[in-house]
């Protein structure tokens, strides 16, 4: 995609996170969606609820200052912001063939 603000091809966003220590740290995480059978559809991020963004599920203001474009530094999507639940669900390894 295109960032918004500098044109820039980008497939990836900087997202801000706080560690448990309550520093900061960032990750890059990838860009899904886009086109797909040549149509424009949206675009979504597949990340984790420990990114600092989800502190202000009520506020897109605040939300939209968490994640950045890798080249300018500024936020590179244009249109609404909607936030969906999603499991994240760890499956182990176990020796029993049947749960009890």
């Amino acid at each position: 995609m295109k960032c918004n603000h500098c044109g820039e091809e980008i497939k990836e966003v900087v997202v801000h996170r706080f560690t448990y220590d309550g520093s900061d740290t960032y990750s890059n995480e990838t860009i899904l969606g886009g086109k797909e059978d040549n149509e424009e559809t949206c675009y979504y991020l597949d990340i984790d609820k420990q990114a600092t963004m989800f502190e202000f599920e009520d506020s897109y203001e605040d939300f939209i200052q968490y994640v950045s474009c890798p080249k300018c530094d500024k936020y590179p999507f244009k249109g609404s912001v909607s936030i969906y639940q999603r499991a994240h669900v760890v499956f182990g390894i176990s020796d029993k063939e049947e749960f009890e």
